[in-house]
């Protein structure tokens, strides 16, 4: 299925986007007229670089640009309480605050259950991909519907749940089943969180999923609060001088994909006081790697992330060479499924996309664990020795 696929090859994506993390201070500023909203509503986007919002006198337009065409945008839309509203012929309009929505990826689930408004959710796509253990409770009960496969959300469940508005994300081409939705009347938000440059650009698309349910004070606040518990950490390390060697990931059907240097696991890294290969490369994206090459610049690396495995035997299973790895030897190796379900779900790839401080906290734990004694880690765990 491409949606176990997708998580299958997590490292991958992680490493397709780069980062220049910042202050909290506005990348624009400026005042709003704003009547369409409550004058506490009005939010700055100050990371992210794929979504704005604009107040106007009887609607919010809120615009996704195209990550795959630098400057075009993607999709537009207009954001009305009341559907008489005239709206400009460009976007699609819809009215607000949802009450009942459809969520193509699990990290559409995350944003909207940071604040607080789970019960909107209507109808899912890959429920056993889902850690939220409502999602679970609410589909045992009825309450939630599954609507297929992420990548061909099914069109006749979608229709009957009727929801106010679907969101989905978008890939570099087009999707049938998704149109298919939008030709029947349901409105279809796409997108793009997963493109962003910058990791807390990545969370702050919380915000953007704010502003359908008239909530961007509550993702402010929230989003606040992350940015200052991330530069929090980043002070813990920003003088050790020793930094731990690392190794990301594991070999994906014969290739290794490892992030490029201006990937955004590349800057958490650097962040968490660790030691990257490929810290001084310039460019984005990933690297698809021989096993070989690994093996030769990789092999004497301290600390091992980001494996999908639970015991070195597993490890040990996948390929016999990787007993080699000093990581292996010294049982340095972690995984990123502490809050992990039966199913499959994974909490890293939900509450992972919205707060990256939880990721930044791992990480530092992994490489210095001197300088965090006491704290537990949230998403990832260290292999275990025996089964």
């Amino acid at each position: 299925m491409k949606s176990v696929l997708f998580q299958k090859i997590g490292w991958a994506i992680v490493a397709l986007t780069t980062v220049l993390c910042a202050s909290c201070t506005p990348k624009s500023g400026g005042s709003y007229t704003d009547t369409a909203a409550d004058a506490d509503s009005v939010m700055a986007v100050t990371h992210a670089e794929l979504f704005s919002v604009e107040y106007h006198q009887d609607y919010k337009k809120a615009v996704v640009m195209n990550p795959w065409q630098k400057g075009e945008v993607l999709n537009v839309y207009y954001l009305v309480r009341d559907d008489s509203v005239s709206t400009p012929a460009d976007g699609v309009k819809v009215q607000i605050p949802l009450k009942k929505v459809a969520a193509v990826s699990c990290c559409h689930v995350a944003f909207i259950d940071n604040l607080n408004l789970l019960k909107t959710v209507a109808g899912v796509c890959s429920p056993m991909l889902i850690y939220n253990p409502e999602i679970s409770r609410m589909m045992q009960n009825g309450e939630c519907a599954d609507l297929g496969d992420s990548f061909s959300i099914n069109f006749e469940p979608t229709l009957m749940v009727a929801p106010d508005a679907v969101f989905a994300t978008s890939f570099n081409q087009i999707d049938p089943y998704l149109n298919r939705i939008r030709e029947a009347g349901i409105k279809a938000v796409n997108t793009v969180e997963w493109m962003e440059p910058d990791i807390l650009g990545r969370s702050e698309w919380l915000k953007f999923v704010a502003a359908f349910y008239d909530k961007e004070s509550v993702a402010d606040s929230i989003f606040s609060r992350i940015c200052s518990d991330f530069d929090s950490l980043r002070a813990i390390t920003a003088g050790v001088e020793h930094r731990p060697t690392v190794l990301p990931g594991l070999t994906f059907k014969g290739t290794w994909y490892m992030p490029a240097g201006k990937s955004y696991m590349n800057r958490l890294f650097d962040y968490a006081g660790a030691d990257y290969y490929f810290k001084n490369d310039t460019t984005e994206g990933s690297f698809p790697l021989s096993f070989e090459f690994v093996m030769s610049n990789f092999k004497d690396c301290d600390v091992w992330v980001g494996l999908d495995l639970d015991t070195y035997a597993e490890l040990a299973a996948a390929d016999s060479r990787l007993t080699e790895f000093k990581a292996y030897k010294n049982h340095n190796a972690f995984n990123n499924n502490k809050r992990k379900n039966a199913t499959g779900g994974n909490d890293f790839w939900e509450n992972g996309f919205v707060h990256p401080e939880w990721i930044l906290k791992d990480l530092i734990i992994a490489f210095h664990p001197e300088l965090m004694a006491g704290e537990e880690t949230y998403f990832i765990s260290k292999l275990k020795v025996k089964n």
